[in-house]
């Protein structure tokens, strides 16, 4: 749906309007929703869309603004940008991800295995987690805080 949405926005509206940027957001929900290499096939889509579309302004089939504002040439260099930040996203969302995930597994066993008061505070719900240092340190048991 994203795709047909951004297709439609490029052809009616051209590279100016959004739907550059859907393009791009279509690589980005594949890369978090999708575990694995699914967000590179976005990127292939990305890339066949504006193949396409550099065929059409080639052979004068794209009429509108892309026809008037760009020749092939122009568009190659316009398109390899939005090809080249759907691959940075594929690549890096689920690099980012994976790194937030070392950081919490590191995180939760620090915890488990230091005996110093480690808390973490959830401002949201106004909770405070103490870790069972606060047990062995200070003698308080974590439901009496």
């Amino acid at each position: 749906l994203v795709y047909l949405i951004a297709t439609a926005l490029f052809y009616y509206l051209g590279s100016y309007g959004p739907g550059m940027l859907y393009f791009l957001m279509g690589t980005l929900f594949c890369a978090l929703i999708f575990s694995g290499n699914e967000a590179y096939w976005s990127v292939a889509i990305n890339t066949l869309i504006c193949a396409l579309f550099g065929v059409g302004i080639y052979y004068h089939w794209v009429h509108l603004h892309l026809s008037m504002r760009y020749s092939l040439d122009t568009w190659v260099a316009v398109s390899s940008n939005l090809v080249m930040l759907s691959l940075v996203i594929a690549v890096l969302t689920p690099r980012l991800f994976q790194k937030v995930e070392e950081s919490n597994k590191l995180y939760e066993k620090i915890v488990r295995i230091t005996s110093d008061t480690i808390w973490q505070w959830d401002i949201a719900k106004d909770h405070i987690h103490y870790n069972t240092g606060i047990v062995g340190r200070f003698g308080y048991l974590p439901s009496a805080t």
